[in-house]
């Protein structure tokens, strides 16, 4: 299939970039997580999830500056299209603050 071409492409080209020490930003992350999305593969969004987990862990202002809510709109979207609600819940319901876009992801969510 030719979208499944493209988002295989798109991981080459985010994992080259994280290769030539480009640090990849909220759009970097949003896009390969869409592509795993459409790729149905459940294993290497776990992956990406677990990446950003590490990035919110080691630094706070980093975190801060860089977590937005489309990330966690497209984690809970993903998650839950992958199989995986609970999760999707859990990351929910483990975020401080909410807005309508997330409130309307986890909705979405529900109705997958």
């Amino acid at each position: 299939k030719k979208g499944g071409r493209k988002a295989k492409k798109a991981l080459q080209l985010f994992e080259e970039m994280k290769k030539t020490k480009l640090i990849p930003n909220t759009s970097s992350y949003v896009s390969v997580l869409k592509s795993l999305i459409h790729l149905n593969d459940l294993k290497g969004f776990e992956l990406i999830y677990q990446e950003l987990l590490l990035i919110i862990n080691n630094n706070q202002n980093f975190k801060q500056n860089f977590l937005s809510e489309k990330i966690f709109c497209t984690l809970i979207v993903g998650f839950s299209k992958l199989g995986k609600l609970s999760i999707a819940k859990e990351i929910f319901d483990n975020l401080p603050q909410k807005n309508v876009e997330i409130c309307n992801a986890m909705i979405n969510a529900f109705d997958e």
